[in-house]
């Protein structure tokens, strides 16, 4: 929020403070990217662990929709109040901080018993699970998979090591596959789609993340995942071929009409989106935070944002080196990342079928298990846990609707 209101102080002034102040903002972005999947899987009851998860990337759909809503011509939003763009990440940045104080000051139940504050470990259990039988059985959970850790965290090394490779290999590669699938296609098709269509996507994007967190529970990860491949695969295909037919034809402009390949390449971006909001676009973060420990979170989405880096940049020198050239048309810039996103997407049908695991309704001891390359002396070492705790070793609390610490 600071860094938004000093951008609003400074818009006419020198650049360099703007991109300073950009580069703050961009700091805490990449902050909370960690933190808030991390956090909600902490919170989430276990049968509701997906959709808790999810309401993450649906915050992120509709934000972007707001954005379209802002940016939209016909509102002319930004023509007749230009303070909008700063108005209103302030005012959501505050929304935020007013909930996090007002509905959940506590920090989350496994934090709390690392540090080894059973107490607080009981009451952040109580405002999640009313019932005091489920909250024993949670905190029983809780108590193993700490003693597992011996309350020392998993290292940068320990995470490419025997024990932890494959959960972060798995994690890794989700990460890459889900931005390599697809998830920058709007940009090298901002010239082919018309703002009114970009506007629906926005969306049609909202409706399908709401649709993947209520499907994450019922059908479970790996079955969208795998799927939703397919789909990408073929429609980049369908898109790829379009555009290798209409090489001459196809109109790479804003202001040009809507020629029927462009209505063609149209139909094959928005069941990709869809798709890619359905799948893999919010479970990549779902699965990593099920799979990896703290450390590996935020090697996963360190990797995110270096393939956003490594997409975006390399498309810009392109595009604009095409414009340079005596051809309208950047056919081979679009063509080549088309390329990338089906291979990529093809090559996530086989990832998926082959090293992802399920992780619906499991615990985290139950997906270590899985993933370990030793799996019968990890599960006999997993089995020689701590009896159960007793009812008083947690206090007894005012329960808590999980929708506020959901909406944080």
């Amino acid at each position: 929020m600071v860094p938004q209101l000093l951008i609003s102080t400074e818009e006419n002034g020198p650049r360099q403070f703007l991109i300073i102040f950009r580069a703050l903002q961009g700091m805490g972005i990449g902050m909370q990217s960690v933190i808030v999947p991390l956090y909600l899987k902490e919170i989430a009851p276990l049968e509701y662990s997906g959709r808790v998860q999810i309401i993450h990337t649906a915050g992120i759909t509709i934000g972007e929709l707001i954005g379209y809503i802002v940016g939209y011509e016909e509102f002319k939003l930004l023509e007749n109040y230009p303070g909008i763009l700063v108005f209103t990440p302030t005012l959501f940045s505050i929304v935020q901080i007013v909930l996090l104080l007002a509905f959940f000051r506590e920090d989350t139940p496994i934090f709390l018993l690392k540090k080894k504050d059973k107490v607080g470990c009981g009451k952040a259990l109580e405002k999640i699970y009313p019932d005091a039988n489920r909250k024993m059985q949670e905190y029983n959970a809780l108590r193993e998979v700490v003693s597992e850790e011996e309350y020392s965290p998993p290292s940068y090394g320990d995470l490419f090591k025997t024990e932890l490779r494959r959960s972060t290999i798995i994690g890794v590669g989700l990460i890459l596959f889900r931005n390599f699938g697809g998830f920058f296609i709007l940009i090298m098709f901002g010239g082919v789609i018309k703002k009114t269509v970009t506007f629906l996507f926005g969306s049609l994007d909202v409706l399908a993340t709401f649709v993947a967190l209520f499907l994450s529970d019922k059908v479970g990860r790996k079955p969208l995942l795998f799927y939703g491949a397919i789909i990408m695969s073929l429609c980049h295909f369908s898109s790829l071929l379009t555009l290798v037919i209409n090489k001459c034809q196809i109109q790479i402009s804003v202001e040009g009409p809507l020629e029927p390949s462009n209505i063609a390449l149209i139909i094959s971006i928005t069941i990709v989106m869809l798709t890619y909001y359905g799948s893999i676009g919010p479970l990549g973060f779902v699965y990593i935070a099920e799979t990896l420990p703290e450390r590996g979170v935020a090697v996963g989405m360190a990797c995110y944002w270096i393939t956003v880096v490594l997409i975006i940049f390399p498309y810009q020198v392109l595009s604009n080196f095409s414009r340079s050239s005596e051809k309208d048309s950047n056919f081979s810039v679009l063509a080549s990342f088309l390329i990338v996103f089906l291979v990529s997407c093809v090559s996530l049908i086989f990832f998926t079928y082959s090293s992802i695991i399920e992780t619906k309704g499991k615990t985290e001891k139950q997906i270590r298990l899985e993933m370990s390359p030793n799996k019968p002396q990890e599960e006999q070492r997993l089995n020689q846990s701590e009896q159960p705790a007793s009812v008083e070793h947690l206090l007894e609390g005012e329960p808590i609707q999980l929708l506020f610490t959901t909406i944080l």
